[in-house]
């Protein structure tokens, strides 16, 4: 390939990836219910791949929330597990009964205003620290809706935040006020299979090389 070829090569590829690097970071959120998106809820600086809203969800059972999650699309690449929950009216961590839960995950929250009503945090066993998963927050608003916030490829342990407005409209009452509070957060993993790196795989790839041309050398020689 001539000079000019490379450098025509090289600007090109360089356009494309700098597209795709605009697009990404204009990408619109994805809307899920009457007052939320998928940037009303950051998990470790980021905001949610995806978000889904449900109503009529009463029964606030450890089974439910987990077989309403499964339910989702967003478990055809497989199931999650359920770590937890931290409730806000007596504020603390509720377990789930094993063996649907690995020991040691505990899931806070506490007030901000950093950008968000709320904050949380995912405390992870030591033998979890740096895993991958796919990270689903579930927050139970005082109504009977249920917000649940998507994302994907998320490095254990975990720090966000998270808005929940909802309408308060009952009794009757003709002024329905804007309100942000929860009535609980659950968390949910799945493990996710790891991807090399660019740097290792081409660092394999070059290995590889290597070993077939010296196979060829000693071939040539014999």
């Amino acid at each position: 390939m001539s000079r000019l070829l490379l450098l025509k090569h090289t600007s090109w590829l360089a356009a494309a990836t700098l597209l795709a690097f605009s697009q990404l970071s204009s990408a619109s959120p994805i809307s899920c219910g009457p007052l939320h998106t998928t940037e009303s809820a950051t998990a470790n600086g980021a905001y949610a791949d995806d978000c889904h809203f449900e109503t009529g969800l009463s029964d606030n059972g450890d089974d439910t929330v987990l077989a309403h999650l499964n339910a989702l699309s967003w478990a055809d690449d497989g199931m999650f597990s359920y770590i937890g929950r931290y409730e806000k009216d007596p504020e603390s961590f509720k377990s789930p009964e094993p063996p649907n839960y690995d020991p040691g995950f505990t899931l806070t929250v506490a007030p901000s205003s950093d950008g968000f009503a709320y904050s949380y945090q995912l405390v992870v066993p030591e033998a979890w620290i740096g895993t991958k998963v796919d990270w689903v927050l579930g927050v139970k608003q005082a109504s009977d809706s249920y917000m649940s916030y998507l994302f994907k490829d998320v490095t254990l342990g975990i720090e966000g935040g998270f808005n929940n407005f909802w309408v308060n409209s009952k009794g009757n009452n003709p002024n329905p006020t804007q309100e942000n509070k929860y009535s609980y957060a659950a968390g949910f993993i799945r493990e996710v299979a790891t991807v090399p790196e660019t740097s290792t795989f081409l660092l394999m790839l070059t290995g590889l090389l290597g070993l077939a041309a010296t196979r060829r050398r000693i071939r040539k020689s014999a």
